[in-house]
C-alpha cells in the first residue's frame, strides 16, 4: 500500500525536545494504539541515560557544613597558637612546668567547644521535627540549617506557583444555552475523574452538568481525535438527534457554518484569549453527519479558554519572600506567553526583564548566560540540562540555592543544588535525590520553612556566639594573669568543671529560643558571615573581655586584701561561673537590649532558666559539699558580695554595649 511520505517529519538533532513531536522516549508508556518506530537511540545515547548519569554526581556540601569545617580548623590553629605561646611565657618567669603542663592541657580541653556538635545536631533536630509540623519532612540534616541561608529558590510552575489543575479562565458565548449544553454533553468526565479538560468544564458548570447529562441521553460518541484534534457526541434533544463538537478552534472553524460577523467575534475573541497565554477550544453543534463529524457543517457556539491558575497564596509568599530578600525564579517547560503571565499574576516579573528560553540558554556561553541571570526571573521552555548548568552558575555567583521539582528530570538539577526539595506527589527518583520533600506542594509552604530555617539559623548563631565568648573569657582571664605575673585565678580541675556548669547545662537549651522579631525581615547572610560577621565578633571580643577583665581586677584585688589564695580562687571561680550564665541570658536576645522588652528577655527561652537552675544546683555541691575536690572554701556571704559585685558590672558592660548597638540600627 503507497503511502505519502515527507522528510519534513524529520527533526534536526539541535530541535528541543518539547517540539519532536514524532518521536518517542526511553521510559515512555504507550497508553493506546500503535505505530512502528525507528530506534534511533539506546542505553547511555538516550534522554533518560543522560538524565540518570547527571545524577550521578554528588550533592554539595551545605553552607552548614563547609563552614563548621573551616571553622574548627581555624579555631584549633588559633587555640593551640595561644596556649603554646602562654606556656612558654610561664616557663620564662619561672613557673613550674608540670603545674603549667597540666594547667595548659585543661584549658586545651576548656576551649575547645566540643559541646557545638552536640549542640548544632540538636538544633537541627528540633528544627526538622518543627518543620515536619509546616508539612517538610527532612532527608538530610544539615540542609535544615541551608534553609535559613537560602538566597535563592528556583521553582517550577506546575503545581508549586499554580494549582497544576486546568481551570475554565474566560469564555465567549453566540448562544450561551448551547455552550453550556455542549460543555456538559460533550464530556467524559465521571466522579471528577477524566480528562483534565472535562473535569475542568464539569466544575465549571457546578450542578448543572450532572442535570444535563441526566437530561439528554447520549446516543452515541466519538472519542477525541488527535488527528481531527476534537471529541463529539450525539444526543437526543426533546424530538430530535444533535451532534455536540469540541475541539481545536481551527479545527471547528474550517467547519463553520457561521456567518461572517460571527465569526470576525470569534477570531478576535480567540486571539485576545490566546495572547495572554490560555489554552482555547472550541464548541459547535450539528443536525448533519453525526456519523463522520469531520464532515458536518458546524455552527459554532462559543468559546471557553482553559488555564492553570496560580494558587491563591503565590503572590503573598513571592512577595514575603522578596522582602526577606530571597530571589525567586521560576522555571517551567510551558511557553513563554504561558510563563508570562502567570509571573505576572503573582508579582514575579520586574520591569524591563525578558523571559529567557532554553534555547536561547543553549545558544550562549556561561559568561554571558551569568550575565543574563542577573536580570531573570522566568525560563521558559526550559530542558533539564538547562535547569541543571542554571544551578551551577548561580552557585557560581555565590548564591544559596534551594531548587523544587517532582519528576525524573528534575533529578540533576535537585542534586546540583545546595538544597534540592521534592515535592510529596513527585517521582521516587526526585525525593531520593532531595535533601527535602514537602507533604504540600506549595511555594508558601517553602517560604514559611525558610522562616523556620532562619530562626534555627539565629539560634545556631548565638549558640556559636556563647560557647565562643565564654571560652575566650577564660583564655582571657589566664592570659591576663600570666602577663602580669599574677597567680594562676583557676585550677585545672575548676576549668573542666567550668564546662560542666555552664556550658554543659546551659548550651543544649539555645535550640529551644523562640522567633527574635520578624526574621523575614532581615537580610540573607552570606555563608562566610553567618556566625563571624563584624558586629559578632566584636561583640564576641567585648562580652569575653568584660568577663576576663571584671573578673581579672577583681582577682588582683582580692589578692591584696587579707583572704587567702584559696578564698580568693573561690571567689573568681564563683564569679566565672555565674558570669558564663548571665552570658547565656543576655545572648538569647540579638536585635535588642535585655532590659529594652524585659518580659521578652526573660522569656524568649524559657528552657534556659532549667539549664541555670542546673548548673547553680551543681556549683552548689562543687562549693558546699565537695570544695576540696576543687581547691575551694564553701564560700561566705561577704565572699559571695564580691561575686554579686563583678556580675553587675559585666551586665553594665555588656549590656551598655548592647544598647550602643540597638542606637547604631536606629
Amino acid at each position: 500500500l503507497s503511502r505519502e511520505k515527507s522528510a519534513e517529519t524529520l527533526a534536526s538533532e539541535d530541535t528541543p525536545l518539547y517540539e519532536r513531536h514524532n518521536s518517542l522516549f526511553s521510559g515512555s508508556s504507550i497508553l493506546r494504539g500503535k505505530t512502528l518506530a525507528l530506534v534511533c537511540a539506546t542505553g547511555s545515547s538516550t534522554v533518560i541515560a543522560k538524565i540518570a548519569e547527571a545524577a550521578q554526581q554528588r550533592s554539595p556540601d551545605s553552607p552548614l557544613t563547609k563552614l563548621m569545617q573551616r571553622f574548627s580548623k581555624q579555631l584549633l590553629i588559633a587555640i593551640v597558637a595561644i596556649l603554646t605561646l602562654l606556656g612558654i611565657i610561664s616557663i620564662l618567669q619561672g613557673r613550674s612546668i608540670e603545674e603549667m603542663v597540666s594547667f595548659l592541657i585543661a584549658q586545651l580541653v576548656s576551649s575547645v567547644p566540643e559541646g557545638l556538635p552536640i549542640v548544632i545536631t540538636l538544633i537541627l533536630a528540633i528544627g526538622a521535627s518543627r518543620l515536619s509540623k509546616h508539612k517538610v519532612l527532612v532527608r538530610h540534616l544539615p540542609s535544615v540549617e541551608s534553609l535559613g541561608s537560602a538566597t535563592l529558590i528556583a521553582t517550577d510552575k506546575t503545581g508549586t506557583v499554580t494549582e497544576g489543575v486546568l481551570s475554565v479562565k474566560e469564555t465567549f458565548a453566540l448562544d450561551k444555552e448551547e455552550l453550556y449544553r455542549c460543555a456538559a454533553l460533550c464530556n467524559d468526565t465521571h466522579d471528577e475523574k477524566g480528562d483534565s479538560i472535562d473535569v475542568a468544564l464539569a466544575k465549571w458548570l457546578g450542578d448543572d452538568f450532572a442535570s444535563t447529562q441526566q437530561s439528554y441521553k447520549r446516543i452515541f460518541d466519538h472519542p477525541f481525535d488527535p488527528t481531527t484534534r476534537m471529541m463529539a457526541t450525539v444526543n437526543q434533544i426533546d424530538d430530535t438527534q444533535k451532534l455536540y463538537i469540541k475541539g481545536a478552534y481551527e479545527t471547528l472553524l474550517a467547519l463553520s457554518t457561521n456567518s461572517a460577523s460571527q465569526l470576525q467575534q470569534l477570531q478576535e475573541s480567540h486571539d485576545q484569549m490566546a495572547s495572554i497565554g490560555l489554552r482555547v477550544l472550541a464548541f459547535g453543534m450539528s443536525d448533519h453527519h453525526w456519523e463522520v463529524p469531520e464532515k458536518a457543517p458546524v455552527f459554532i457556539v462559543g468559546l471557553i479558554a482553559f488555564a492553570d491558575r496560580p494558587k491563591a497564596d503565590a503572590a503573598e509568599a513571592i512577595a514575603l519572600a522578596k522582602q526577606a530578600g530571597i530571589r525567586i525564579i521560576m522555571i517551567t517547560g510551558d511557553n513563554p506567553i504561558t510563563a508570562g503571565v502567570i509571573a505576572a499574576e503573582v508579582g514575579l516579573d520586574r520591569k524591563g526583564e525578558k523571559i529567557l528560553t532554553g534555547q536561547e540558554i543553549d545558544a550562549l556561553n556561561d559568561e554571558e548566560l551569568q550575565l543574563q541571570l542577573k536580570h531573570t526571573s522566568v525560563i521558559a521552555r526550559a530542558m533539564p540540562e538547562n535547569k541543571y548548568r542554571v544551578v551551577k552558575l548561580l552557585q557560581k555567583q555565590g548564591e544559596i540555592v534551594a531548587v523544587t521539582g517532582d519528576g525524573v528530570n528534575d533529578v540533576p538539577a535537585l542534586k546540583a543544588a545546595d538544597l534540592g526539595i521534592a515535592m510529596g506527589n513527585g517521582t521516587e527518583a526526585a525525593k531520593a535525590s532531595s535533601k527535602m520533600v514537602l507533604v504540600d506542594n506549595n511555594l508558601s509552604v517553602i517560604i514559611d520553612a525558610i522562616r523556620q530555617g532562619r530562626v534555627i539559623a539565629n539560634n545556631l548563631r548565638k549558640v556559636v556566639l556563647y560557647l565562643l565568648s565564654t571560652n575566650l573569657s577564660q583564655i582571657m582571664l589566664i592570659s591576663m594573669a600570666i602577663l602580669m605575673g599574677f597567680p594562676l585565678p583557676l585550677h585545672p580541675t575548676q576549668i573542666i568543671w567550668i564546662n560542666v556548669v555552664t556550658d554543659g547545662t546551659c548550651d543544649k537549651t539555645f535550640p529551644m529560643c523562640s522567633e527574635e522579631g520578624d526574621v523575614m525581615k532581615q537580610k540573607v547572610r552570606l555563608i562566610n558571615k553567618q556566625f563571624f560577621d563584624r558586629p559578632m565578633l566584636l561583640r564576641l571580643v567585648w562580652f569575653a573581655f568584660s568577663i576576663a577583665s571584671v573578673t581579672m581586677i577583681m582577682f588582683a584585688y582580692l589578692l591584696k586584701t587579707d583572704y587567702s589564695y584559696d578564698e580568693v580562687v573561690t571567689v573568681t571561680f564563683t564569679t566565672v561561673v555565674a558570669a558564663q550564665w548571665l552570658n547565656a541570658l543576655l545572648i538569647q536576645k540579638e536585635s535588642e537590649p535585655f532590659l529594652k522588652n524585659i518580659r521578652r528577655s526573660v522569656t524568649i527561652n524559657p528552657w534556659l532558666w532549667g539549664g541555670i537552675s542546673l548548673g547553680i544546683v551543681l556549683q552548689g555541691v562543687a562549693l558546699f559539699v565537695i570544695p576540696e575536690w576543687f581547691h575551694v572554701v564553701s564560700p561566705t556571704a561577704q565572699m559571695m558580695g564580691y561575686v554579686g559585685i563583678a556580675l553587675v558590672a559585666i551586665f553594665i558592660l555588656e549590656e551598655g554595649y548592647k544598647w550602643g548597638e540597638y542606637a547604631k540600627r536606629g
